[in-house]
């Protein structure tokens, strides 16, 4: 965060304002999310935020809100409870769904997705008073059909975890390590750098989102996605 702040950027959250500004592109200010709504992102990601005046996306798991990490992984870790989100959304920070129970949305019934994305939003909708406009898919995995769903229950948009074609309900995701260092943290968060990956896939166009795939931070350049 220090290093986007020394170079003029700044960190926003998801929002219709923002993704889709009124010129379309703003190459100083990066799209920021969280996927899962871990307890270490209010404890550490927060303060941060805060120091240096930033804004975030956190997608929610909204069935595990205040409790422990079930999906994925064989050591608990916690996540937020409301309280935590609340004083979070207060600042500024937007929430957006992450499913219900973090599925692999392509591996259940059709029933079952629907279920999972609707109650999801419905869920943050009805505890923050906002709307939860965004869905980033668990594990990343998707298909036409769950895009299909995702519009269907009320979400504006949608995104992946890793690199897609990028259109409307696929967008793509970058991560963003610890292991990266500085030139590739810098080269990520370059909105140039989404030209660089579209011609070495034969596709010019400059809309392009960075960010995390599951459990770490994420980035966007806005001229990555506000052209659509």
């Amino acid at each position: 965060m220090r290093s986007l702040h020394e170079r003029g950027m700044r960190a926003e959250g998801l929002r219709r304002d923002v993704v889709i500004g009124p010129t379309g592109v703003n190459e100083r200010c990066l799209l920021l999310t969280f996927d899962d709504g871990y307890l270490d992102t209010y404890q550490y990601a927060f303060p941060i935020l805060q120091r240096y005046g930033f804004s975030a996306t956190v997608f929610l798991v909204t069935d595990s809100i205040g409790k422990m990490r079930h999906w994925g992984c064989s050591k608990p870790v916690p996540l937020m409870g409301w309280a935590h989100i609340k004083e979070m959304s207060a600042y500024g920070i937007s929430f957006h769904s992450h499913t219900c129970t973090h599925p692999d949305l392509t591996a259940i019934s059709h029933e079952r997705a629907s279920y999972e994305l609707i109650y999801s939003k419905k869920t943050i909708e009805d505890k923050l008073g906002l709307p939860a406009d965004y869905i980033a898919y668990p594990f990343g995995a998707f298909n036409r059909t769950v895009m299909g769903l995702a519009e269907d229950a009320g979400y504006t948009d949608a995104y992946a975890g890793g690199p897609t074609a990028n259109e409307r309900f696929c967008r793509e995701r970058f991560a963003i390590q610890s292991s990266d260092g500085k030139l590739r943290f810098r080269l990520k968060t370059n909105a140039w750098s989404s030209w660089v990956r579209t011609l070495c896939r034969g596709r010019l166009t400059s809309c392009h989102p960075v960010t995390s795939c599951a459990d770490g931070m994420t980035v966007t350049s806005t001229a990555d996605t506000g052209s659509r």
